[in-house]
């Protein structure tokens, strides 16, 4: 990167790479222009769609234009797209998301092509070349709701009205009278203190009679809106281009990409800030990787020798490398990245490689000169191409486990190395006991601090893969894998899975969101990854180890002066801007506050300058936070094109350069495509530098870590620069201060007296003062979402979240969500709904609403703490203290509720045979899912699949969904086969258990019964897995997902096929032939012999089977006790059970979901006390005990409970 007033064409890397990147959809051309014009619509939307019925729009000088009716946009349009208006720029606020939808709309029937770079499916901007008319959104620049930008700016005598948008219909054009009711305003969308504004101001104008003219009301609400956006617009022109010598409106887009020229053209300093390669530094090593796999397989494959570059090193012929050589049959192996060697198959001939800048043709004949040399030396040749490679990895798994379990590793990818905040809750619920406080504060500016304060990379770096030194001698980015240590509450690095930023201690626990204890290897716990070298430093510190190292990119040159005049100039601008402190009022006061600004910050304050000027201040903010974010930005960002000729439609489509995302047909003559360029295709971008922004993100988490690691388990809640905690009389706290990156205060007065958060983004807690403060991500908290969500409702989903491990939720309502439709440039206005629920999966929930990162095995001091019987052994025999066996070790761990509660649960195991006395006996059911292929299929979603347990006989319909009446009337398809079974046997889902369904089973007088344990019906599971095998054979085969017509065939298929465990055709068994069936079934299946693990009168806890994904954390085995009432003889064997009260449970259990326990005491936790009765020392309680059912609750003296 350069300065912008002198910016070379090239940059130095591996291979010189232009610097000319295509249009990076934020900075707008620099072209004159001739004036700003500021606009806004008005709409009806009484039948869901916006449509414009009346515009203003106002010159800079504050002449005004007004259109209004039914042909408003038309003709605002048509009075716009002139000559008069060429080379101005326009301005509406949200016009990236409403106002600039309307313009495309005329555009586009008129037949205008415009320009038109969008950010998903919002318009940054829209240019008309025809006229020289360029359209910019006010809020890219000043992300704030019209409504505070008068304050903002300090024009205190602006101020955005209230209108009844609701009330613009077309009937009520012309209404003179009244005031219209309250419910047309849409109360409900503001906020409680918005409401109770506005109820005044309606109230009082309601109270004097007030007359509402509509027509009237409704030009002087867009009036004022106009005049609000044309007056904050020039004011903040004004301020910036007085600071900077820059218009904002002319030159750029968004205000990341201003801050971003204001650095290039001011500040930046020559040959300071890299332009990176965007195919790395080393572009053809993924290539090379992708060979070495290839050639190893084909080694062990076909046992052979090959000679390659990890295998005594690459041969050479004459001036060439060979990519493998086996000696014994003197053959040469050559694998040819597409790219690299000009494919013909995969690129077009003319095409040209942007790394080396030649031709595909050229590479191509140069690849075929090296395998006519190679074979007149008189070399066997045997060459692969990649795609051929790629294609045949789609088809053989074998060779895709093969290559995903080679132990290479791809080259470093910086963009790996960026991460966004560390956001997440480490307490769910905490209530303030006596003496505490709950706190939450924040840093001032924090990655203006980090911009400021903190080293960062200058130059291009050097790419170390072999040879390392140690890593404290690096600066930069490094890969590699590192094993976390066990005992960390709050971890160093993150981590990327699930679709989350985690913090975790155990790679696979994160993987699979593992809500039990820890028990996995050290190779299963190693995360590979690529860090920051200053992060991966403390995470040393904190007592990870690194087990490999992959590669480094090592910068040699550093600097901590790079953006320091950049903060520094706009940090003085926003300090002088504030004016002075309330406190400082005499001038020795403010001297000495002048004095400590320069002795902390460096900066020298401008007395005369420093008063308050709201504008100033606000744009001294936005330069200061928006500026490192452009750094991060993707290079490949999507893009948006108009085409009006076939041809160049088609260009695009048969591009080697980029991938056709999506093609609109706007009219008969406009083609609106989605495109990317193609990854071997991305231009260097010389505004970005995402090394960088990885740099500021990291420095920030580590900012926020010496937080959290000072405060450790007091910590309830953090989220980026904020963190909420506990705080207690004599523990020490992390100092506050008014200064860049000090922490202050984030409530105003008082403290938090009850925290609740259901996740990142999520989160409530009332003061001392009794306030209520809310926060949820993805839901505004309007009035009438309050009354769904709110403080109780939030605790409640809580509570009933992390004790009792149910997932409860409530669904908002939403009834004028506007909305956009990308195809028609439709504004709709439509009535949603949005559940809120609670998802917590960053951590795992222990007791009393903790957590502990993922890989914690609860006592981190020991290794075998809180381990199993090995574990435990391992540990005590190494300490060398006691003499002791496992069986000891295993009999006392059965006394330990830590242990009975929580020993991980087994799933997977041999169960018993369902065994059955003939045809038609009894039937399993159930429904396979197929709504990924719904729209191949007429829109079925599931098959209705039935066997019969003995014959094997399969009956599959289709359904459109799984309703009652649904599954009655494909049920009833069934029967009208001709046979009927006494018994159906299901799982444990909801779908059969219908009163429809209910009814007609008891109307066919056939029993209805699911199993009692998470036991599947297997023999139904198992018919589903092989018509689906069949079917995505059958799919591959024929090149279609649509399997409807091919259905019947297939269970026909099945039916008439001989079955291995019947040794007979299932549509061939018969009453007659039954007995020679059931013998052929079970003759084997005798049991003789059986060794029982548990006696009659053992106690036992029954485990839970909780699913891998379940969210929440439970214990694995019940809390109640149960005892052993009787063995079955079976193969595996099984136990009936009773509990303590003598009652037998349904059902039996198979050993591997029992816990045996030793219970010597008789001591019981008790979950609630109910009542209480009697006096002095006579009383009594009723009480639930935790973990057992009500039927158990008892009366128990007072004297008898103790406190824990």
């Amino acid at each position: 990167m350069q300065p912008e007033k002198e910016r070379n064409t090239t940059v130095s890397a591996d291979t010189d790479l232009l610097d000319t990147e295509a249009h990076d959809g934020d900075d707008a051309p620099q072209s004159g222009y001739n004036e700003l014009l500021f606009f806004d619509f008005e709409c009806r939307q009484e039948n869901g769609n916006h449509e414009p019925n009346l515009c203003v729009v106002q010159n800079e000088a504050g002449d005004e234009w007004v259109f209004e009716g039914d042909n408003t946009r038309n003709e605002f349009c048509e009075w716009l797209f002139t000559k008069e208006h060429a080379n101005c720029i326009v301005l509406a606020h949200n016009f990236q998301g409403y106002d600039g939808y309307f313009i495309q709309q005329y555009l586009h029937e008129n037949g205008v092509i415009p320009e038109v770079i969008m950010r998903g499916a919002k318009i940054l901007t829209l240019n008309v070349p025809m006229f020289k008319i360029k359209f910019v959104d006010s809020l890219s620049f000043i992300p704030m709701r019209l409504a505070d930008f008068p304050k903002t700016f300090g024009l205190n005598e602006l101020a955005k009205g209230y209108f009844p948008h609701l009330f613009n219909t077309a009937e009520n054009q012309n209404y003179v009278g009244p005031l219209p009711p309250s419910p047309f305003y849409h109360p409900g969308g503001m906020s409680p203190e918005e409401k109770e504004k506005f109820l005044e101001w309606h109230n009082g104008l309601k109270e004097n009679n007030y007359v509402f003219d509509f027509q009237q009301e409704i030009l002087t609400y867009c009036r004022s809106d106009v005049d609000i956006l044309r007056r904050c617009c020039l004011e903040f022109r004004e301020l910036f281009r007085g600071v900077t010598d820059i218009d904002p409106f002319e030159k750029c887009l968004t205000i990341a990409s201003a801050c971003n020229l204001v650095f290039r053209k001011n500040f930046l300093k020559e040959n300071t800030i890299a332009i990176i390669p965007p195919h790395g530094y080393r572009p053809k090593d993924k290539q090379s990787l992708l060979a070495l796999k290839w050639l190893s397989y084909k080694a062990e494959k076909e046992d052979l020798y090959i000679q390659h570059a990890r295998n005594a090193g690459e041969k050479r012929v004459g001036n060439y490398l060979l990519d493998g050589y086996d000696e014994e049959t003197n053959t040469v192996y050559e694998i040819n990245g597409c790219f690299w060697h000009g494919c013909l198959k995969c690129y077009a001939r003319d095409t040209i490689n942007p790394v080396n800048g030649r031709t595909m043709q050229d590479l191509h004949q140069a690849t075929v000169e090296k395998m006519s040399y190679l074979q007149d030396q008189g070399f066997g040749v045997c060459e692969v191409w990649e795609c051929d490679i790629r294609k045949e990895l789609e088809q053989d798994q074998d060779m895709k486990c093969y290559f995903e379990s080679y132990d290479l590793v791809d080259p470093l990818e910086p963009r790996d190395a960026f991460f966004g905040g560390r956001t997440n809750a480490a307490k769910l619920f905490h209530e303030c006991k006596d003496g505490e406080k709950i706190r939450y504060v924040d840093f001032t500016s924090l990655y203006p601090w980090c911009n400021k304060m903190t080293r960062t990379v200058v130059g291009h770096p050097r790419i170390i893969t072999e040879n390392f030194e140690d890593i404290s001698t690096y600066f930069g980015l490094i890969k590699c894998t590192v094993l976390p240590p066990r005992g960390l509450f709050h971890p160093v690095l993150p981590y990327r899975t699930q679709g989350k930023l985690m913090f975790p201690l155990c790679k696979l626990c994160a993987d699979t969101c593992n809500q039990t204890p820890c028990t996995h290897s050290d190779n299963e716990r190693a995360i590979q990854g690529t860090w920051c070298s200053v992060e991966l430093e403390k995470a040393l510190e904190k007592g990870y180890r690194i087990l490999q190292l992959n590669e480094v990119w090592h910068f040699s040159e550093s600097s901590d002066q790079l953006f320091k005049e950049y903060v520094d100039t706009f940090l003085k601008i926003k300090q002088e801007s504030s004016g002075y402190p309330k406190n400082c009022s005499t001038e020795e006061q403010r001297q000495q506050y002048v004095d400590e600004y320069l002795a902390v910050e460096g900066i020298q304050l401008d007395r005369s300058k420093i008063e308050h000027n709201p504008g100033m201040r606000a744009l001294s903010k936005l330069m200061l936070n928006s500026f490192w974010g452009k750094f991060a930005q993707r290079p490949n960002m999507a893009k948006v094109e108009l085409i009006s000729e076939v041809q160049t439609f088609l260009d695009y489509l048969t591009s080697d350069e980029i991938n056709v995302l999506d093609a609109n047909f706007i009219s008969d003559e406009v083609i609106e495509i989605h495109y990317e360029n193609n990854e071997n295709f991305i231009a260097p971008n010389s505004k970005t530098n995402v090394v960088i922004a990885a740099f500021t993100t990291a420095y920030a988490r580590l900012k926020l870590y010496g937080v959290l690691d000072q405060l450790n388990e007091r910590v309830l809640y953090y989220d980026t620069d904020s963190v909420i905690f506990v705080s207690k009389p004599c523990e020490s706290e992390p100092p506050l201060g008014p200064y860049l990156g000090q922490l202050t205060d984030e409530l105003k007065e008082g403290h938090i007296t009850t925290f609740i958060s259901g996740g990142p983004k999520n989160y409530c807690y009332r003061t001392s003062s009794n306030k209520v403060e809310t926060k949820i991500r993805g839901i505004t908290l309007n009035c009438t979402a309050r009354q769904k969500v709110n403080f109780d409702v939030i605790r409640s989903l809580v509570f009933l979240y992390a004790k009792c491990n149910v997932k409860g939720q409530v669904t908002v309502d939403i009834p004028f969500r506007i909305t956009r439709d990308t195809k028609t440039k439709n504004i709709e206005t439509k009535r949603m709904k949005k559940d809120y629920r609670i998802v917590y999966n960053k951590r795992v929930i222990i007791d009393d609403y903790n957590t502990l990162p993922y890989g914690v095995y609860y006592d981190p001091k020991r290794p075998g703490g809180f381990g199993g019987v090995d574990r435990l052994y391992d540990d005590v025999k190494k300490e060398g203290k006691f003499a002791i066996s496992r069986k000891k070790i295993n009999e006392w761990l059965m006394k330990q509720d830590a242990y009975t509660l929580h020993k991980p649960m087994r799933r997977h195991f041999r169960r018993n045979r369902v065994i059955v006395g003939g045809i038609d006996q009894q039937w399993q059911m159930d429904l396979a899912d197929m709504q990924s292929m719904q729209k191949f299929n007429d829109g079925y979603r599931y098959l209705l699949v039935c066997i019969d347990v003995f014959s094997k006989y399969a009956w599959v319909v289709p359904l459109k969904n799984k309703t009652g009446p649904t599954l009655v009337e494909a049920f009833k398809v069934i029967l009208a086969s001709g046979r009927k079974p006494e018994k159906i046997m299901t799982d444990q889902g909801t779908e059969f258990l219908n009163k429809h369904f209910r009814a007609l089973m008891k109307e066919e007088d056939i029993e209805l019964y699911n199993t009692y344990n998470e036991t599947k019906a297997s023999i139904v599971e198992r018919l589903i897995r092989t018509l689906k095998t069949k079917m995505w054979r059958y799919f591959t085969a024929k090149k279609t997902m649509r399997y409807v017509d091919m259905l019947p065939d297939l269970v026909y298929s099945y039916n008439h096929s001989v079955h291995r465990s019947i040794k007979t055709k299932p549509a061939e068994v018969t009453t007659e032939n039954e007995k020679k069936v059931w013998h052929t079934l079970y003759d084997h299946d005798a049991v003789k012999n059986v060794k029982y693990k548990f006696k009659i009168g053992d106690q036992v806890r029954i485990s839970k089977m909780k699913r891998t994904f379940e969210k929440g954390y439970l214990p694995n085995f019940s809390k109640e006790i149960f005892i052993i009432s009787k063995q079955i003889p079976r193969d595996p064997p099984v136990y009936k059970l009773k509990d303590l009260d003598g009652e037998e449970l349904k059902g039996t259990f198979y050993e591997q979901e029992l816990q045996k326990v030793i219970k010597e005491d008789d001591v019981y936790e008790i979950e609630k006390i109910l009542k209480k009765r009697g006096r002095g020392n006579n009383v009594h309680y009723l009480v639930k005990w935790l973990g057992y059912p009500n039927k158990f609750n008892s009366w128990v003296s007072a004297s008898e409970i103790n406190k824990i």
